[in-house]
């Protein structure tokens, strides 16, 4: 890299005021306690779990409803459900279904539209943003980045990256032990061990390449030890 270069790109990190935080990493691996540790009022977290929950709740559904899909083997397109309404073809961009229920696909829409609503507020707003989402694979971090549209060039890119090969089977018991205090509150959010097993293969180390400007590295590995064995204690 010759000198002009170098004084180009010092130029150009000087112009970014705001910062961008993507979050990489499965569910209950500590990603909400980090950012309680950035101790900064001016920040906006988007976290589609949240507006999942807050819809859900309104619409008399719990978190698991919202992601109910009618079986093949058991539904035909055209069968109604008294309370996720009738049966339909997947769209397009749910490859991973053939049916879904038109109720619920309808709600799940309105979640992705409040969803955009609080990116596109919180990039035309003077605040740095945290994307709190699982963001395991280049596909979705891509996405995440392209949020910022034409005002990515004021933003710090930051990947912040949580350890999770080596401790799988304690996430997955953190995220039972949420599930249970769920169950108790009267409300419902699992996250079958097949997903997470499917979350843990698609992971894709995050790089400079992408687009970040730094990539920084947390383990909360042992602090979740510690929440399975203060859970054993009660």
């Amino acid at each position: 890299m010759n000198i002009k270069q170098i004084i180009k790109e010092e130029m150009e990190d000087l112009t970014k005021t705001k910062k961008i935080y993507v979050l990489v990493g499965p569910p209950s691996v500590g990603k909400s306690t980090w950012i309680k540790s950035l101790n900064n009022d001016n920040i906006v977290i988007i976290n589609r779990d949240e507006i999942v929950e807050e819809v859900a709740e309104k619409n008399g559904l719990t978190y698991d409803e919202m992601f109910i899909n009618p079986s093949p083997e058991s539904s035909e397109i055209g069968d109604k459900h008294p309370k996720y309404g009738e049966v339909v073809e997947a769209p397009p961009h749910m490859p991973w279904t053939e049916l879904v229920y038109s109720r619920l696909l309808k709600i799940n829409g309105y979640v992705h539209y409040l969803l955009t609503t609080k990116i596109e507020q919180a990039v035309n707003s003077d605040n740095d943003i945290v994307v709190d989402m699982t963001n395991m694979n280049k596909g979705s971090r891509k996405r995440a980045l392209k949020y910022l549209g034409d005002k990515s060039d004021e933003y710090e890119k930051i990947a912040v990256v949580f350890k999770f090969q080596g401790g799988e089977d304690i996430i997955k018991k953190v995220s039972n032990i949420r599930a249970q205090q769920y169950k108790d509150m009267g409300k419902s959010k699992t996250i079958a061990d097949n997903t997470f097993d499917m979350m843990f293969k698609s992971y894709e180390e995050p790089t400079t390449e992408e687009g970040f400007d730094d990539i920084i590295q947390v383990d909360n590995i042992k602090q979740l030890e510690l929440v399975i064995k203060n859970n054993e204690k009660l």
